[in-house]
Formats: C-alpha cells, sequence, structure tokens
C-alpha cells in the first residue's frame, strides 16, 4: 500500500558528482518546533535541494513525496492517497512533502492540505513546498503554531558558506565581491 501512495521514491537522492551548500539545519530546526512548514522562494532557490539533504540525513523518516502539478491533474486520485496516508496514524515518523505546490490550488486539496495538518501525530511532518507566496487558508496554522513560513532568504548563502565554498573547489570566487 505504501508504494502505491508515494509519487517520488528518489526523492532521497541528490545527483553525484555535484557541489552543494547544506542549506537544511534551517529546515530541521523549524521542524522540531512546528509540525510543518511552508518553503517559500523562487525557481532554482534551493528548497528541493535543502529538503532532500534533510532527508538524507533521517533514514528513520518514511518520506511521501507529491509532485503537486501532476497531482492536480488528478485532484481526486490525490485526495485518496492523503486518506490512505492519514490512516496509517499508527506508524512513525511519516513526512509528507508537496513539492512545487502550484499557486491555483482547489479549495478541496487546500481543506484537505489543512485537515491533515491540524491532525498529524507528533512524530509526523509536512513540508510544503513552493514558489508562490503562502495560501490565505493556512495563515489561521501559522497563527496557531502548527506550521512556520520560511521565506527566501532562509537559503541565501553567507560569506562564511561562499568562502567555504570556494575554497573546496578551488575556485577564485570572492566572497566580499558576491555579497
Amino acid at each position: 500500500m505504501l508504494k502505491m501512495i508515494s509519487s517520488d521514491t528518489s526523492y532521497k537522492r541528490l545527483p553525484p558528482n555535484q557541489y552543494y551548500v547544506d542549506k537544511s539545519g534551517v529546515l530541521e530546526s523549524e521542524l522540531k518546533k512546528y509540525p510543518s512548514i511552508y518553503l517559500e522562494g523562487m525557481a532554482a532557490s534551493g528548497k528541493t535541494t535543502a529538503v532532500k539533504m534533510l532527508l538524507a540525513k533521517h533514514n528513520e523518516v518514511n518520506p511521501f513525496v507529491f509532485q503537486m502539478k501532476e497531482e492536480m491533474k488528478q485532484q481526486d486520485y490525490f485526495r485518496e492517497k492523503l486518506q490512505k496516508i492519514r490512516s496509517l496514524g499508527d506508524q512513525e515518523n511519516i513526512w509528507i512533502i508537496l513539492e512545487d505546490m502550484p499557486g491555483e490550488v482547489p479549495e478541496k486539496i487546500l481543506e484537505d492540505v489543512k485537515g491533515l495538518i491540524q491532525e498529524l501525530p507528533p512524530s509526523w511532518r509536512v513540508i510544503i513546498i513552493g514558489r508562490e507566496e503562502i495560501d490565505e487558508i493556512f495563515l489561521e496554522l501559522l497563527w496557531k503554531r502548527k506550521m512556520e513560513l520560511l521565506s527566501p532568504e532562509t537559503l541565501l548563502f553567507t560569506k562564511d558558506e561562499i568562502r567555504e565554498f570556494a575554497e573546496e573547489t578551488k575556485s577564485e570566487i570572492d566572497p566580499e565581491e558576491i555579497c
């Protein structure tokens, strides 16, 4: 049953032979305080990479990844899959990742996601990754501290990270010029 629900089994792996700056720390910190996070930012800003890096550190987690643009093509099936995940309430460490949340999502889907977050078992987490601003339906979750909003600035590189990256890759990038 679990394989049927998960829509992306390769999500935990990052492509080899590429350089990454680990920005997963802030995600991990916020997921200790909040059952869900909404990670907002423009395309190619490192949102997905940060989540993949976080998942790679947590082998105890059973992730269910949904590519939301694809899921919106079969909305009833997506809602059915969410219901099946909700029925797993006794299992621990389930993380639901809603990747690439579109700006226009039907109200029923948003209500289902909101309901899921409101009733999460203690060891479960939801990560919503979107390019658009957070939908107003989730504002109540923010106010009740069931969700945290992480802005694009969260993933910006510091001078020290740029310096370390330049040293590791033997690049002549000057962190002072970039920041």
